[in-house]
């Protein structure tokens, strides 16, 4: 055996930690770079008192091609960095997230439809979707994670 691996010192562990740090800086990067575009975007905004819309034109289409930029060179970073067992956990989130959202959608406009509830705004509606995606994401790669660990051991 080249090294000891269960007293937190083997090289399996010393990649393990490695990988984790990786995993943070990346992250701090992604922040740093999100909140640098969402205050230039914030300091592209139009005066409350000059209406809709918010954002200048430039600071608009900036926003619709700088998010959208950053978020596919960020999973691509981030594909590269994990193994298959997370990048499988990912990718299922990601379809129960789609699944929940179409089901959501569906189910929300024949209530509107319905006259259940009232119809909402564009951006109530855009939040509620994108929100709903995220929770089922999240709560998705839990439970995945949680199913794998207990199937195959540590992952």
């Amino acid at each position: 055996m080249t090294g000891k691996t269960t007293d937190g010192e083997g090289p399996g562990v010393r990649a393990q930690q490695a990988m984790k740090r990786r995993w943070l800086v990346f992250q701090g990067l992604y922040a740093v770079a999100a909140t640098a575009l969402t205050v230039g975007l914030i300091m592209g905004r139009r005066e409350p008192a000059d209406g809709f819309p918010i954002f200048t034109p430039e600071a608009a289409v900036a926003g619709a091609v700088l998010l959208p930029l950053l978020t596919i060179v960020t999973m691509w970073f981030t594909f590269r960095m994990v193994d298959e067992v997370q990048r499988r956990i990912i990718i299922d989130a990601w379809a129960v997230a789609l699944i929940v959202v179409m089901f959501g959608a569906t189910s929300w406009l024949f209530l509107i439809g319905g006259g259940v509830v009232p119809q909402p705004s564009g951006h109530v509606a855009l939040g509620a979707l994108m929100g709903g995606a995220a929770l089922a994401v999240l709560v998705a790669a839990v439970w995945l994670r949680w199913r794998r660990i207990g199937d195959f051991g540590a992952v």
